[in-house]
């Protein structure tokens, strides 16, 4: 064998395991690109339209079904510029209602509430109002969703009804 990795017919030289390596060490970086969305994975008790949701998801879907929100005004979890690539983003809701288009982002308060991670969060509705120009954008936290009852105040003042 030569120090290129080239061998007798059959034999493996050193590129080819080189090569393999790193082709599964990218495989591995990249789980979106070979492996199931995370999204259709059926986990935790939540579900908002076939896809895994977190308690304040679940509770904002349920509250804009009781506002008058049919299914298919709503859709949950819509990607734009690349979605979970990097410069893409999630939407969390978009409703479509008669002559206006409205975007939720439901966030926690701990990842998206305080001091820089407010200020990105309020980058992120400035990039998908420059997107979706036209669109009512808005963002609704832990403390507006605690219960059903704040949950339909805040959505009722935001959204309106369906």
């Amino acid at each position: 064998m030569d120090k290129f990795g080239k061998g007798p017919v059959g034999q493996k030289g050193i590129v080819e395991k080189v090569r393999r390596a790193v082709t599964q060490a990218v495989d591995a970086w990249r789980p979106a690109a070979t492996k199931k969305n995370l999204d259709q994975v059926t986990a935790g008790p939540y579900q908002v339209q076939g896809r895994k949701a977190s308690d304040l998801e679940y509770r904002t879907y349920i509250t804009l079904k009781k506002l008058g929100w049919r299914e298919e005004q709503i859709r949950f979890q819509v990607a734009i510029l690349g979605g979970r690539m990097p410069g893409g983003q999630m939407l969390d809701f978009v409703l479509q209602g008669p002559g206006l288009v409205y975007v939720i982002y439901v966030n926690g308060d701990y990842w998206h509430k305080f001091g820089l991670k407010l200020d990105i969060t309020r980058q992120n509705e400035q990039v998908v109002s420059r997107v979706m120009p036209g669109a009512v954008v808005v963002s609704v936290f832990s403390n507006d969703l605690a219960t059903d009852a704040i949950a339909r105040v805040t959505l009722l003042k935001m959204v309106g009804r369906g």
